[in-house]
């Protein structure tokens, strides 16, 4: 989905009780509920990020693009283990599967992009991964109603600054 200023922005469809749970639980700080967590939030809410994210290039099972970025590894690349593991990609748990969004890497040669890295450097401290998942595509105020998602291409300081504050949000 393009919004009026061009931006890409990923529609994701959730009923009312879910979005009333994800929001309540995602105002406080601490992980998001999964399938075996407080039964809130099921299935259903999985296949929504799973579309949502599709857009931008989908969510790759850990194990999958570990395998893909050995494979198209070059000298000095660090992997996918090592990449989470410092904070420059995040991944989430969902089940028995590890989840990562593929917006956080260059389509045509799998680098990492730096304008994700810069905003997970804020989240990652704050924020469990599928916290940091959801957050990336809620319409935030400081991005005039738009994703973070959806606006990272086209301002990713804003985008930056949007995550400093939820960090400071959630460490009050």
């Amino acid at each position: 989905m393009v919004d009026k200023n061009g931006a890409h922005s990923p529609a994701v469809h959730f009923d009312e009780t879910t979005v009333a749970v994800a929001h309540e639980r995602l105002a406080r700080p601490g992980p998001v509920p999964s399938p075996g967590g407080d039964g809130t939030l099921g299935q259903a809410y999985f296949d929504s990020l799973r579309k949502a994210y599709q857009p931008s290039g989908g969510l790759a099972d850990v194990d999958v693009l570990a395998f893909t970025l050995e494979a198209a590894r070059r000298t000095g690349s660090e992997s996918l283990s090592r990449l989470v593991v410092l904070g420059k990609v995040f991944s989430f748990a969902w089940g028995t599967t590890f989840w990562v969004p593929m917006f956080q890497f260059e389509s045509a040669d799998l680098s990492v992009r730096q304008a994700s890295s810069e905003v997970l450097s804020e989240l990652i401290p704050a924020l469990d991964g599928l916290s940091i998942a959801a957050w990336f595509l809620q319409p935030q105020a400081a991005l005039q109603g738009r994703s973070p998602l959806g606006t990272l291409d086209a301002d990713p300081a804003a985008v930056l600054r949007a995550a400093h504050a939820r960090r400071l949000a959630v460490h009050r």
